[in-house]
């Protein structure tokens, strides 16, 4: 088996790397799936010791906690989703706290860090298009230095910023032209690095974030397209704007062109500026979740909805800050409280609150049937018979749905009439049901009615009756002279 150390110090980790590669630890969230998938296609596991020796970096308290600054927030390397989600950051952290509950389930979230999540380099990573838009960068740091370098390349140079509480005092580099991220599971993090923090530089104190994400069920899903958008507005109009998308190229990516077309225009004009040219830099990949062109649209569709959830009117957004306990500076929001991140992303587009939210308030209220969730998005509930097929199961007979509605059952005649088809006699109802056709007088017992004579009998048929001869004769019996008769 593979070699493991989970060094206690910043400097224990930095002589460890410095000395040969190590594969890093910190939540685990990716280092395990990724393990799995290598041992079901055949390949060397963690176990084998042909692998890289695993450093646990969970241990490492200098890598722990949010600090805030004058000029930038500083997130450790250790920092968990869940620890973003319930941060007392302002509104301008709304973005990240939303892509935070999109990371798998509540036990990924509790154990996976953003950090983690940038190292990982998807393209599909969440954590990547909310920090996009705050302008983030990451500090690399090894036992010969320190460096700090935007998510993405960028032509905007990293603000200054002092080391991590407990890391050597070592000189730091800036590389403005070169970007973390650089493709698919690429990034520029040299052996013998570790991240240590994710650097945002403090937005204006009015600026706003939200997160939209597309696909193809409501949890635990990777990504078709996402989009997160960064606002800040002054009487009415948009000051500054920042948008990226996601899921739709190799590395997430700025929309640069639209953000500097929607400098100083009237807030509420906002949706209706994104054109088709804006996503004409994206490189979405057909695959097994969607077409490079329904990636595309979905992008358009998100942004649109982002840009008019954060422009929503001054009444609206002073409402939700007058509500008892929350306050300007904390952006007038929280998990879980109404106008929180929640709100940013789904209530200003008419949706309810983030499902995951209701799961946390009321776990043990119960779930909204299909019918009820097609009449939320004003659709017509479907008939039993129509959900049935939706599901890909066999339509039900009239009387079984009858049945399972609590109704009685209805007849063979009534159902062939609601069908249209004539009402069958009681020997072909008998012969269908492989029975012998019964005599009228059997039939007449069976309905308690007594037996009719042979002339009422012919008379019910239109049949003349018969002399009592007649009726002998066919009998089998003599006919009596009218002696013996009388």
């Amino acid at each position: 088996m593979s070699a493991c150390l989970r060094p206690e110090n910043l400097e224990d980790a930095l002589a460890s790397l410095s000395e040969r590669p190590y594969r890093i630890l910190a939540g685990g969230t990716d280092v395990y799936p990724a393990d799995a998938a290598a041992v079901g296609w055949g390949k060397p596991g963690i176990d084998h010791p042909d692998t890289l020796p695993i450093l646990d970096v969970s241990a490492l308290d200098a890598l722990s906690g949010i600090r805030r600054f004058p000029d930038r927030v500083e997130i450790g390397a250790l920092v968990t989703w869940t620890e973003a989600i319930e941060s007392d950051l302002p509104a301008w952290f709304d973005g990240v706290r939303l892509a935070a509950r999109e990371v798998g389930g509540r036990q990924i979230q509790n154990r996976g860090t953003l950090a983690g999540n940038l190292c990982n380099a998807s393209p599909a990573a969440d954590g990547v298009p909310a920090l996009l838009i705050l302008d983030a960068h990451v500090r690399l740091q090894s036992r010969s230095g320190s460096r700090e370098l935007p998510l993405v390349r960028n032509k905007t140079a990293p603000r200054p910023s002092t080391a991590l509480a407990g890391a050597p005092a070592i000189p730091r580099q800036r590389s403005p032209l070169e970007g973390f991220i650089t493709g698919n599971r690429r990034t520029r993090l040299r052996s013998d690095e570790l991240m240590t923090a994710i650097i945002i530089p403090s937005p204006a104190a009015d600026a706003r974030s939200t997160f939209l994400k597309l696909g193809a069920r409501r949890y635990l899903v990777i990504s078709i397209a996402m989009v997160a958008a960064c606002l800040e507005l002054k009487e009415g109009r948009i000051r500054d704007a920042r948008l990226a998308v996601g899921a739709c190229s190799e590395v997430a990516q700025r929309l640069k062109g639209l953000e500097a077309r929607l400098q100083g225009v009237p807030a509420v004009e906002a949706p209706d500026m994104v054109r088709d040219e804006d996503f004409a830099s994206l490189s979405p990949i057909d695959d097994v979740r969607a077409s490079a062109s329904y990636r595309r649209y979905g992008a358009q569709v998100l942004v649109r909805r982002a840009l008019d959830a954060l422009t929503c009117s001054e009444t609206a957004r002073r409402r939700r800050l007058d509500t008892p306990g929350r306050s300007e500076e904390a952006g007038g929001r929280g998990p879980g409280a109404p106008g929180g991140p929640e709100d940013t992303g789904c209530r200003a587009l008419g949706e309810p609150a983030h499902p995951e939210d209701a799961e946390r308030q009321a776990p043990d209220a119960p779930a909204r049937s299909e019918g009820a969730g097609r009449q939320a998005l004003g659709a017509p509930a479907r008939s039993e018979g129509a959900e049935r097929q939706a599901l890909g199961a066999p339509a039900r007979s009239e009387g079984a749905e009858r049945q399972a509605l609590g109704a009685p059952a209805r007849s063979e005649d009534a159902e062939r009439q609601a069908l249209g088809a004539p009402a069958r006699s009681e020997d072909a109802e008998r012969q269908a049901l492989g029975a012998l056709a019964r005599s009228e007088g059997a039939g007449r017992q069976a309905l308690g009615a007594p037996a009719r004579s042979e002339g009422a009998g012919r008379q019910a048929l239109g049949a003349p009756a018969r002399s009592e001869g007649a009726g002998r004769q066919t009998l089998g019996a003599p006919a009596r002279s009218e002696g013996t008769g009388r």
